[in-house]
């Protein structure tokens, strides 16, 4: 019995734990699209900005130095669950840098 709430109490540590990192890498996106600008059409750099996808890719690679995969799908999914396929969505004419943070705000409410 002691095993099986120990492992439950692990489990409650572990969904915590990730719900925190992803708002945290949801924010940490944010700033990245702040500082370097958004564009539309290709992922990015530095230089021009980034799409959306291409902020979260620049900021697990080259900031965090991290492409776990589970981490990046976690940022993906709480996109998705809100807008449905991110690059399409970013990539609409007509869409506003607004409506990409506002985006990323309401993926971090949700989590």
């Amino acid at each position: 019995m002691l095993r099986t709430g120990l492992l439950w109490k692990w489990r409650i540590l572990v969904i915590f734990s990730h719900k925190k990192q992803l708002r945290n890498d949801l924010d940490e996106i944010q700033n990245i699209l702040l500082q370097y600008g958004w564009i539309q059409g290709n992922p990015g750099s530095t230089e021009t900005g980034f799409c959306l996808i291409g902020a979260a890719n620049y900021y697990f690679e080259a900031i965090e130095h991290d492409a776990n995969q589970k981490r990046i799908d976690r940022v993906k999914d709480a996109l998705e669950s809100i807008v449905g396929t991110v690059w399409v969505w970013n990539d609409k004419p007509g869409r506003t840098l607004d409506e990409v943070l506002i985006l990323i705000n309401q993926a971090i409410e949700a989590v």
